[in-house]
């Protein structure tokens, strides 16, 4: 597959609803946005990501309430979903997890946030590998958030073949150009495409930035959420990642000090 179309669904948190509440309308809105090769979803879209009080309560292993419902949309809806991340609960301790699920509805890969922040740290555990996984969209690099401000992470994915990279964020809205800056800085640098799902909305008082993108491996914005609740539609050339690194091989010319 070369041409692929790209959904990102920036939801809009509410501290009013209920989990099921929020599993339901982006299952909805799943169905609603059509035809699709690849579908992005926020960081702790189904509980906040700022409601660390809830986080235990919250948690569920990747075969609970959340990933069986992604997993039938996947299916049912014939796309791959990077399901966003969620609080998972594994071996008495609780992580921030992504999933990428495929057109089946089976777990392709798994990664577990790295870098945590700041009171994140205090109630789950950072995870330890690094995510890359072979996909009919090409291959396919793993990260939440934070990840974002450390380079060495995207390189790796790099060094493993990742054509495309994805991450969740929940990010607030005071820090919203650092993310305009990081994640063309991220493509750029490593040649590849980065999409990205944030979430939007308010939650424990903290306003989320939005401002969901698809960067290009040149690092030219093709897409960005506008507003509240934005779903975003792009159309991508995977193999430009592939012919831009045979054509300008600047990853070939590394200097490790």
């Amino acid at each position: 597959m070369m041409n692929m179309r790209i959904v990102t669904i920036q939801s809009e948190h509410r501290d009013s609803d209920s989990k099921e509440e929020r599993i339901r309308n982006i299952c909805e809105t799943i169905k609603k946005s059509g035809e699709s090769d690849l579908v992005l979803l926020p960081e702790m879209w189904n509980t906040g990501f700022f409601s660390y009080d809830k986080y235990s309560a919250n948690a569920e292993t990747d075969s609970g309430e959340t990933v069986l419902a992604l997993s039938d949309m996947a299916r049912e809806c014939e796309t791959n979903i990077f399901t966003g991340s969620f609080i998972e609960k594994d071996g008495g301790k609780l992580y921030n997890t992504a999933l990428f699920i495929d057109r089946n509805g089976d777990i392709k890969g798994k990664y577990r946030k790295i870098h945590l922040f700041a009171d994140e740290a205090e109630y789950i555990s950072r995870g330890e590998d690094i995510t890359v996984c072979k996909t009919d969209i090409g291959i396919v690099g793993m990260s939440i958030c934070y990840d974002l401000r450390f380079p060495e992470l995207y390189r790796a994915l790099s060094k493993r073949g990742a054509e495309i990279m994805l991450s969740c964020y929940a990010l607030p809205a005071v820090r919203a150009e650092h993310w305009r800056i990081l994640t063309p800085a991220r493509a750029l640098e490593n040649q590849a495409f980065f999409a990205s799902c944030g979430c939007a909305g308010v939650n424990e008082g903290v306003e989320y930035s939005g401002g969901s993108m698809v960067v290009s491996p040149y690092g030219s914005v093709i897409s960005e959420a506008k507003k509240r609740g934005d779903v975003i539609d792009t159309s991508i050339d995977i193999s430009k990642a592939r012919e831009y690194r045979k054509s300008f091989p600047a990853l070939c010319d590394r200097i490790l000090f």
